[in-house]
């Protein structure tokens, strides 16, 4: 897509296959590109950068797309030594230099991708590609300053283009700057209102400030908007739990249960939907978690809701020598340890645990907001 965007891929094509009429391999290789047939780009193109009569000017179409078809394979180390080598022979190449950004980015090699980027748009700096890869390269190294920046920039040159105010709009949310969130997410509803992803990413803004009404709104509408999206219609459920539209969760829940029989999460939720409802959901969660992974993160979670186990083993299960690992399983530990509390009777146990949750818990994590929402409910009945 990005090649189609900077240098217009049939153009391009065109032009190297009426220049490269007697080239029989590399003429392969494009039809082989063309077609999605990567094994047979990569013996094509292997076959033509062996000729020793091949054009430099071939050899530099050739070696992307073989770059190509290895990136498609995601064999990233062959891709990146083809764009390197066009690089080499043409320092100025975009096409090249983007692509070998994207496969350091693919390969979490982010300052290396952040650099070609940054090359990009020195070369050309009125090129949106170089801004765009940059920014969504800044966003998933976590530099959120840096990518709102980038990502307003972007914005200057497309301003009727919705998708960079929802990657603009995730960025605040996860910075904290909801308000802002929420604004972006609205004025990309606003040029495309079939954009569920802005309807779910405002939806986790409202959650995040606490207004849930307006999360459960925004998240059903998106559901009818995409229905087959699961993530989606897990985010209803966490809506609805946190506005205590608990009968409405229950069902939600129970359909995902259906829908990801695996996936442990969703019968905790459920769970706990049922548990808010004053059901006893020991039968059909034994049943729900059956074919769950007992081998991993979320099991000790499961154990403790399956009776087996108790919420200061949970947490002592939750330790982890990674940081980042132990700070996301001791979050969901001090929640789900503290709604199980809850549900047992222990309101003074499960009020620290809760506040825990809420106060370390990663910003972007659904235990958070829900941990706010169960404090605030606790407060009302006080």
């Amino acid at each position: 897509m990005w090649r189609a965007v900077i240098l217009g891929c049939i153009l391009v094509c065109a032009w190297r296959a009426a220049q490269a009429s007697s080239y029989s391999e590399f003429n392969a290789g494009i039809a082989a590109h063309n077609r999605g047939d990567w094994d047979e780009t990569i013996k094509d193109d292997d076959a033509a950068l062996a000729a020793p009569d091949l054009l430099p000017g071939f050899r530099v179409p050739a070696h992307i797309d073989r770059g190509d078809a290895y990136a498609a394979k995601q064999q990233w180390s062959p891709a990146e030594a083809d764009y390197a080598a066009v690089l080499q022979a043409k320092p100025e190449n975009l096409e090249a230099r983007i692509l070998r950004a994207a496969v350091f980015r693919e390969e979490k090699r982010y300052d290396a991708a952040i650099a070609d980027f940054t090359q990009v748009i020195k070369i050309r700096p009125t090129l949106p590609m170089g801004y765009e890869g940059r920014a969504i390269t800044y966003d998933e190294q976590g530099n959120l300053d840096a990518a709102i920046a980038d990502y307003t920039t972007v914005i200057g040159f497309e301003p009727r283009e919705p998708a960079f105010y929802v990657l603009r709009g995730s960025a605040w949310r996860r910075k904290g700057g909801f308000d802002m969130a929420i604004a972006d997410q609205s004025k990309a509803l606003e040029l495309d209102g079939s954009l569920s992803r802005a309807l779910f990413e405002r939806a986790e803004a409202y959650m995040d400030k606490g207004d849930y009404d307006s999360a459960v709104s925004d998240s059903a509408q998106g559901v009818r908007l995409k229905p087959a999206d699961l993530d989606g219609r897990m985010e209803l459920g966490r809506a609805q739990w946190s506005a205590g539209q608990f009968s409405d969760a229950e069902t939600t829940f129970a359909q995902l249960v259906t829908a990801r029989p695996a996936f442990a999460y969703t019968a905790i939720w459920h769970a706990l939907a049922l548990a808010a409802e004053g059901k006893d959901y020991a039968q059909s969660f034994a049943g729900e978690t059956a074919s769950a992974d007992k081998t991993k993160w979320p099991a000790p979670i499961v154990q403790l809701y399956l009776g087996q186990s108790t919420p200061a083993a949970v947490l002592a299960a939750a330790a982890d020598p990674d940081a980042e690992k132990n700070k996301e399983q001791l979050c969901e530990a001090n929640f789900y340890g503290g709604e199980w509390q809850l549900q047992h009777g222990q309101e003074a146990a499960a009020r620290p645990m809760l506040a825990a949750a809420q106060q370390s818990c990663p910003l972007e994590f659904i235990e958070r907001d829900a941990a706010s929402a169960e404090l605030a409910r606790l407060g009302r009945r006080h």
